[in-house]
């Protein structure tokens, strides 16, 4: 398989993650929203774009890369602090290993449980 047909597995989600990343800012008002969307919301949305894309297409490292990539320019929109940067960047990095990983293993899990049961019926 050679990148372009990685980065087209990847894509869509990388889309979703990039829209939490530049959509969420536009609704943090104050210091309390800003905290939820920060802590919670974005992270629990690469977390599960990562488990997604595990899920279907396997372990795609492509993803985690290229979602670190779309953050990048955040520091120059959100944060100007490398400090904070760095924190974040890391963060949702690890969550969407984490998400991709999960998703992964959850699918080599059920796979085997259905290959078993086809077994069994057979």
């Amino acid at each position: 398989m050679d990148i372009k047909e990685k980065i087209g597995l990847v894509f869509p989600y990388n889309v979703v993650v990039l829209m939490l990343f530049y959509g969420c800012p536009l609704f943090m008002s104050d210091t309390g929203t800003a905290v939820l969307f920060l802590m919670v919301v974005i992270p629990v949305g690469v977390f599960f774009c990562g488990f997604v894309c595990g899920q279907k297409h396997g372990f795609q490292f492509l993803f985690v890369v290229i979602s670190l990539i779309c953050f990048v320019p955040q520091y120059w929109v959100l944060f100007h602090d490398w400090e904070a940067w760095c924190v974040y960047a890391a963060m949702y990095t690890g969550f969407a290993l984490a998400g991709l990983c999960t998703g992964w293993v959850v699918s080599k899990a059920v796979n085997r449980v259905l290959k078993r049961r086809e077994e069994k019926h057979e």
